[in-house]
């Protein structure tokens, strides 16, 4: 499906019709409540990388809404892996940042039932990081490696190597998704994105997700 192009405040927008049909699935889901909050530790992610690039003085050049979450690019090539590393990992380091303190609030609160949705923060939190940090292509943890292999291996054997990791990354996704789908029929959304990503694997993305 085609995306449609938005320009607000010079950032061009771009949102895909079965983005926001996922997104208002899950809003209006049975675990709406859930949702909102794993959908919160998202945005803190996405927020981490509009800072970081504040920081590093990188101008946010678009904002993209598909099947897999919200992704930002940025408006022209960085030219420096330190630049790009940096700005990949500002969003698992504040999740990890942000499920640490709410963690910390659980457990020194006394484990209460009523600190349930802290906790459920918290663990979103975590998996995003995890999820993030993994080492495939066009995630955080993909272009992490590529920042620190391509100095020291040259680009086209940094390629090469994160190409390799996603497929064996991906696949393991799948499996581990399709065995939890059919042993206790849970992992739906799981097996559904990694699937997708292996349709998308080896395109070209300058997205930050």
């Amino acid at each position: 499906m085609r995306l449609r192009g938005y320009n607000v405040l010079k950032i061009k927008l771009r949102v895909s019709i079965f983005g926001v049909l996922m997104l208002l699935v899950l809003i209006f889901g049975d675990d709406r409540v859930y949702t909102i909050i794993a959908l919160a530790a998202a945005a803190v992610h996405e927020l981490a990388h509009v800072a970081a690039a504040a920081l590093l003085k990188i101008r946010i050049g678009s904002l993209s809404v598909d099947l897999f979450g919200a992704k930002l690019g940025v408006a022209a090539p960085l030219y420096s892996y330190r630049r790009e590393w940096l700005l990949s990992a500002a969003g698992p380091a504040m999740n990890l940042l942000t499920g640490g303190i709410a963690y910390y609030i659980y457990y020194f609160s006394g484990k209460p039932e009523s600190q349930r949705f802290v906790l459920f923060f918290a663990i979103a939190s975590f998996f995003l990081a995890g999820l993030n940090l993994l080492p495939i292509k066009n995630f955080d943890g993909g272009r992490m490696l590529l920042c620190i292999m391509a100095p020291l291996a040259g680009i086209y054997a940094a390629e090469k190597l994160t190409g390799a990791l996603s497929f064996v990354f991906v696949l393991l996704l799948w499996v581990m998704s399709l065995y939890l789908m059919l042993r206790v029929g849970s992992s739906l959304a799981l097996f559904v994105f990694s699937t997708a990503i292996f349709a998308e694997l080896f395109l070209d993305s300058g997205d930050f997700s």
